[in-house]
C-alpha cells in the first residue's frame, strides 16, 4: 500500500488517495500519513474512533474521514441489506450521517448482478430475480435492477434518498437558524422559543 500510493502520488498528486484498511491511528505514526487523504473505516470502527478522539485528529491533520457499510457491520449497525428493516437506510442516511458528521458515504457497486439473473426483470411483483449476494445476506451491492425499460428502483433506494432529503433538512434548519440570530425576531418571544428548539435538534450532532 505505501509503494502504490507513493507512485500513484507522484504521477497524479491531484487525485485523492482513500483507503478503507483498518489502522487504529487513521495513519497517524504511519508512512501512509504520506499519501493518504482519506480515511474510510466502516460505520462501527467510525464510532468508535470518534469517541476516542482519532477522528478529530486526522481531520486536524488535513484528512478527510469516510465511513462506509458492506456486508460488515450486522446489527445493532444499520446496513442496506434486504433483510435488514428498510427504515435503516433512511436512518444511516439521514439523522445518523447527521449527528456522526463523516466526510462523505462510500458504497461499492449499485448494479452487482448475482448468479443467474442474466435476464431484465420481466414479472412480478414476485420476480425470478435472485437477490442472494453473499453468505446468508441479500442485496448488498445492489439497491436498483435492471428492468425491461431500465432501472428499477427498489424499497431500499427510496429509503436512501429520503434519508439525503432529511440530512439536507438538517443544513436547511441550521442556515434558518444562523438568520434568525442575525434577525431583530430573536429578541421577541417567538423568536426565543424557535431558537431554543432549533438547537435542541442541532445538537444532536456529535463534535468533529
Amino acid at each position: 500500500m505505501i509503494a502504490t500510493s507513493k507512485e500513484i502520488k507522484e504521477r497524479y498528486p491531484q487525485i485523492q488517495i482513500m483507503t478503507t484498511a483498518r489502522f487504529a491511528d487513521l495513519g497517524a505514526n504511519d508512512e501512509l500519513a504520506e499519501t493518504v487523504d482519506a480515511w474510510c473505516p466502516d460505520i462501527e470502527v467510525y464510532e468508535n474512533l470518534l469517541e476516542e478522539g482519532v477522528v478529530a485528529a486526522a481531520r486536524h491533520r488535513g484528512k478527510e474521514v469516510w465511513w462506509y457499510t458492506a456486508l460488515a457491520p450486522r446489527h445493532p449497525y444499520p446496513n442496506w441489506l434486504i433483510e435488514y428493516p428498510a427504515i435503516e437506510a433512511r436512518l444511516l442516511m439521514g439523522v445518523m450521517a447527521w449527528k456522526y458528521q463523516p466526510d462523505g458515504f462510500l458504497y461499492h457497486f449499485l448494479t452487482r448482478l448475482a448468479e443467474g439473473n442474466d435476464k431484465p426483470i420481466d414479472d412480478g411483483p414476485l420476480c425470478q430475480w435472485n437477490p442472494h449476494s453473499c453468505g446468508c445476506f441479500s442485496g448488498d451491492g445492489r439497491v436498483h435492477y435492471f428492468g425491461v425499460d431500465g432501472p428499477v428502483s427498489t424499497i431500499r433506494l427510496e429509503n436512501i434518498t429520503d434519508g439525503l432529503k432529511d440530512y439536507e433538512c438538517f443544513w436547511v434548519l441550521r442556515d434558518l437558524v444562523d438568520k434568525l440570530e442575525r434577525s431583530p425576531l430573536r429578541n421577541t418571544q417567538e423568536g426565543t422559543v424557535a431558537l431554543q428548539a432549533a438547537r435542541a435538534v442541532l445538537r444532536s450532532r456529535c463534535q468533529r
